[in-house]
């Protein structure tokens, strides 16, 4: 890892109009909001950038390994600056994030009621509408108005609590913050955190002006959860916030939001989830947060088209919005991308929902892998299950094969089951026509094959199923609460004269949204690629189509293996090869399962460190497998070397280096 970096300033800088030049502000303009957006100085400006072009250089092992490392100093850094155990600290986009994370993981009973005050930040407000609305806990809204006493606004918390034990409730959480967004007042939250834990009630603080606005003790304040924007004082990016979980209360926060790669499901005998991931070594709840979709790590426009961070949130946003009822089923195919079979166990755990899964092995042929969608439909119908959703590729990841997905999608029609399509690897790679196409749900990452910086993906929801996606991930400023009389939201953002949908997505938390606003600039970039007299798009699949192929046969002979391919030739309509490495599962691993995937992650780690290249590695019904990806920056040349590199990796792993 390259540890060099543009040198950050001198110290001494006087405040003042001295520490003004230190920022990037436009002559003339005075920023007198630092508290909504923030900023940062230039010397962090050209951190950023650093950590930008490194994670260009080399894409996928400076995110797989060098981005953990430095993600963990970051971490403790925040850590020593809270006084809090490194262990109880992650980082996730903004405070927005943290509520919704805390509030969607806890499981409510008739009863539970959710505390919170009159001045409580308006997203924050729709967050515990929507939980309010979608399980079964209630809320209590302790009502005043500024300017009013601490001891007067300690008294109202007491006495809410007394009141709702007198009506047979629970109070289950209370949510405050440190300092009010508007007005922005102080807010005795010492105080208020004291009598939760005296009162067994969980404290939930809203510290989104908190790391670097006041000194912050989390040991000798103790709360059970607090989130805290770090982009608004503590002069970080935008989205960059601290989550602080003490360690007595990290099993509560079973999943990310998205549910992602660290997700623990309840243990399922015989079933395993690939990880693409190196392991972390770490504790559960730190591995959770580490990884959690693909989105720039440095620190969106249609009516049936919103933009988010990544497919993987796409996933979360469809499967956590819906309503569940008993015997209604998520269908999903063996092929999964791990993360995604995760949320799919999220879901099952928490509703009524239950799940099914095809099995299958590749090499397998369209039409077996629609008759086996069909039997399960027929076979769950006539067990009394609802077949609800159907989950599926346009091109699975590992093993990379393109996916029978427009027949899937009309099977899905003419069975009235919801279609729900990861398109991770669709735009910019395949040519995708959704009007023709006509799927229910459909979501793409841009910064894929589309050239965009990450994170941005594309979210497609026709009309007519818009009122299914009631909340973003987090949930924010743009849900429409059920209306109750006399309730008002208050919403700092101007009205935007869009539909429901679109406003929902348009602003999601504090965040670096500048990947959402190169799509048309990596689409007017991607216009100006030419190859044998074909231009932009169609220059593109000239070029990558058969550069795949090329890849495929270059590699398996150079190995003195196959490539992976089905009857009908149709698992590489795509930009992807899959080459069989020339290793024997008996004689590398003896047959054992958790030795092969060490076999995987050993020879992943080797092309990295000693061969400056990443190339994904899978082991796939008892094989190695290489995915090859082709791209307009690559020639067959680079394939050839491959082969060479990979069969000497493959030579050193039947010596035994990977055990020593």
């Amino acid at each position: 890892m390259d540890g060099s970096k543009e040198p950050m300033e001198a110290d001494g800088i006087e405040c003042g109009q001295d520490a003004a030049e230190h920022f990037g502000f436009a002559a003339g303009y005075r920023n007198l909001n630092h508290g909504s957006f923030g900023t940062y100085p230039k010397s962090i400006r050209s951190l950023v950038h650093h950590y930008q072009e490194e994670a260009e250089a080399r894409p996928d092992p400076w995110i797989r390994y060098d981005y953990p490392q430095l993600l963990d100093e970051s971490r403790a850094a925040a850590a020593r600056y809270l006084n809090a155990p490194a262990s109880t600290i992650v980082l996730i986009p903004n405070a927005t994030t943290g509520l919704n994370t805390v509030l969607q993981n806890l499981v409510y009973h008739p009863g539970d009621t959710i505390i919170y005050f009159a001045t409580i930040y308006g997203a924050c407000e729709k967050i515990v509408d929507y939980i309010t609305e979608t399980t079964p806990a209630s809320s209590h809204k302790i009502n005043y108005t500024y300017p009013i006493s601490d001891a007067d606004l300690l008294s109202r918390f007491e006495t809410a609590i007394n009141t709702l034990h007198s009506q047979g409730q629970t109070p289950k959480l209370a949510i405050f913050d440190t300092i009010v967004s508007l007005p922005g007042v102080r807010m005795p939250f010492e105080r208020l955190t004291a009598l939760c834990r005296h009162h067994s009630i969980l404290s939930c603080i809203d510290a989104a002006h908190g790391i670097g606005h006041l000194p912050l003790d989390l040991t000798a304040l103790d709360p059970d959860f607090l989130f805290s924007n770090a982009h608004k004082w503590l002069y970080t990016p935008r989205g960059c916030a601290v989550f602080y979980v003490p360690e007595r209360n990290q099993h509560l926060i079973r999943s990310t939001l998205p549910t992602s790669h660290g997700f623990i499901p309840a243990p399922v005998e015989g079933k395993v989830i690939n990880n693409p991931l190196p392991p972390t070594g770490k504790s559960d709840f730190v591995t959770n947060f580490q990884f959690v979709g693909t989105m720039d790590n440095s620190p969106y426009l249609s009516s049936t088209i919103v933009l988010i961070p990544n497919a993987t949130t796409g996933l979360n946003t469809v499967l956590q919005n819906l309503v569940y009822h008993p015997g209604d089923t998520i269908i999903y195919f063996a092929t999964i991308y791990g993360a995604c079979e995760k949320i799919v166990d999220y879901i099952t755990e928490t509703t009524p929902a239950s799940s099914h899964k095809i099995n299958y092995t590749y090499p397998i042929s369209d039409a077996d892998l629609l008759s086996r969608f069909e039997t399960a439909i027929n076979t769950l119908h006539s067990q009394g299950q609802t077949p609800k959703l159907a989950i599926f590729d346009t091109i699975v990841s590992l093993p990379g094969v393109r996916m029978p997905f427009e027949r899937l999608t009309a099977l899905c029609r003419h069975h009235s089951i919801l279609s729900c399509i990861d398109a991770a690897h669709g735009i910019g790679h395949l040519p995708l026509d959704l009007t023709a196409l006509d799927p229910d749900f459909l979501f793409s990452n841009a910064h894929k094959w589309l050239y965009t910086p990450r994170g941005c993906a594309v979210f497609y929801v026709p009309e007519r199923n818009q009122h299914l996606i009631r909340s973003t991930l987090p949930t924010s400023h743009g849900f429409i609460p059920a209306p109750v009389e006399g309730k008002v939201i208050n919403n700092p953002l101007p009205p935007t004269g869009k539909s429901d949908f679109v406003t929902n997505f348009q602003f999601v938390g504090t965040m670096d949204n500048s990947p959402y606003l190169c799509i048309s600039a990596a689409i007017e970039w991607r216009s100006r690629l030419t190859y044998h007299g074909k231009r932009g798009e169609d220059a593109i699949a000239a070029y990558n189509f058969p550069l795949a192929r090329e890849a495929g046969r270059v590699v398996s002979f150079a190995l003195g293996t196959e490539v992976m391919e089905n009857a009908e030739d149709t698992l590489g309509g795509c930009f992807f090869s899959n080459v069989r490495l020339p290793l024997s599962y008996s004689e590398v691993a003896g047959e054992d399962h958790n030795k092969a995937v060490k076999v995987a992650q050993w020879i992943a780690k080797v092309l990295v460190e000693e061969y400056d290249t990443f190339i994904a590695i899978i082991f796939y019904a008892e094989a190695w497998w290489v995915r090859l990806s082709a791209q307009v920056y690559l020639t067959r040349e680079d394939f050839k070397w491959a082969g060479g590199v990979l069969r000497e990796v493959c030579e050193r792993v039947g010596k035994g280096e990977w055990e020593r």
